[in-house]
């Protein structure tokens, strides 16, 4: 009987057709009903019917070695576990490996399927929710269909003019998507595409000012991005902090927004890592010379002098109030020490922030807590090459 099914439903490395002549539909049910098949054979055969096939059978090792990509994107609707969130990730990461290991044909298909599939359920999305792995999964694989089909070159203009057409909708639905899920991945995938948009001729610009939707998701995903940048410097993950950058530099429309975000970063750059600090240099095109400035390094005899100025100023502010004179003496010494020997107070006292070993020093008695509020500004010193903390900033748990 399996020979039998087999030859109706073709072989797995075959294409897979759809059933449309009705008694060809009866004796696949009726064999279906009556014996057990392996599983390719089995989701073949519900898939040409138009029929979901059983979960068990719906997997991505069974996936995988049952069909071909245009016809795994073509039954992606069929492929799904549907309850209160809609499940394609076996689905979406078979199509996935079936990308990377060439076992497609015809990529434009895939694209035309899945933008096809995705449309589908976003019109549903008030009643139909997307899990977050099925989320990843469709930003990945259109990831892969926008670097295959970003390569191709397409003869006829009305194949060109369907092709930007699909990526454009691919485009959308991550950026949409990734905006609900908080997963820096996606974000940062949907920021790849935003940036593989403009080589591909995709009027990104057009669309984000006649969809609102588009437009208020990109800005969700735009903000994200940044609060990721800001916190990726803050760890010290360079490589991380450089793909970060790499993708948000490419986006021309927001370049001026990201130049901003990093002069924000630049300006207090004395809480990041020196080669963090220098990368964020490098990226607004900031001379960093540490000529004439040895004498403060912190390898040199004189880093002793260095940090008595920064107690001598910090002693200063602490006294300022004391009087005209001690205002005066305050201002004039850190007029000095910021002119002369580059020897900046960050003074900050009162603001809560996230709490950063590497410029903050708990208060006697406190414990570490996720937010600080800031009672004594921490001193730094330009060095021309990065900024370094002589003191750090005292700071007590925010609750």
């Amino acid at each position: 009987m399996e020979d039998e099914l087999s030859a109706l439903v073709g072989l797995p490395t075959a294409p897979l057709k759809r059933l449309k002549n009705r008694e060809t539909r009866t004796t696949v049910e009726h064999l279906l009903a009556k014996y057990e098949y392996d599983p390719p054979v089995g989701l073949r055969a519900y898939l040409s019917i138009g029929r979901t096939p059983p979960p068990p059978l719906v997997t991505e090792h069974i996936i995988l070695n049952t069909l071909l990509a245009e016809d795994c994107a073509s039954f992606l609707l069929l492929l799904c576990k549907r309850a209160a969130v809609l499940q394609a990730d076996a689905a979406l990461a078979a199509l996935a490996m079936l990308l990377k290991t060439r076992r497609v044909r015809d990529t434009a298909r895939v694209a035309a399927n899945l933008a096809r599939a995705g449309m589908k359920w976003h019109s549903k999305s008030s009643k139909l929710r997307l899990g977050t792995e099925t989320v990843s999964r469709y930003i990945e694989v259109a990831t892969l269909l926008f670097a295959d089909l970003g390569s191709a070159t397409l003869s006829r203009p009305a194949r060109e003019k369907a092709r930007v057409n699909d990526l454009f909708k691919l485009l959308k639905l991550s950026v949409i998507w990734a905006s609900q899920t908080a997963n820096p991945n996606d974000t940062l995938l949907a920021l790849k595409l935003m940036a593989e948009s403009e080589r591909l001729r995709i009027s990104v610009d057009e669309a984000l000012s006649r969809e609102h939707e588009f437009a208020e998701a990109f800005g969700t995903v735009w903000r994200s991005a940044l609060d990721q940048i800001q916190a990726v410097a803050t760890t010290g993950m360079l490589s991380t902090f450089d793909e970060w950058a790499e993708v948000m530099t490419r986006i021309s429309f927001k370049l001026r927004d990201f130049t901003e975000a990093l002069q924000v970063l630049y300006s207090d750059r004395g809480r990041f890592e020196g080669r963090i600090q220098r990368r964020i240099g490098e990226l607004l095109g900031v001379q960093q010379d540490a000529a004439g400035m040895a004498d403060l390094a912190f390898e040199s005899p004189d880093s002793i002098r260095t940090t008595q100025l920064a107690s001598a100023l910090l002693r200063a502010w602490d006294a300022r109030e004391e009087g005209n004179k001690a205002t005066e003496a305050f201002e004039e010494l850190r007029s000095i020490l910021s002119s002369f020997f580059k020897i900046e107070l960050r003074d900050n006292v009162g603001e809560v922030e996230k709490f950063n070993s590497q410029i903050h020093e708990l208060a006697y008695g406190e414990r570490p807590q996720p937010n600080v509020r800031l009672i004594r500004p921490r001193v730094e010193v330009d060095t021309g090459e990065n900024v370094k903390v002589l003191i750090k900033s005292l700071v007590v748990g925010q609750g």
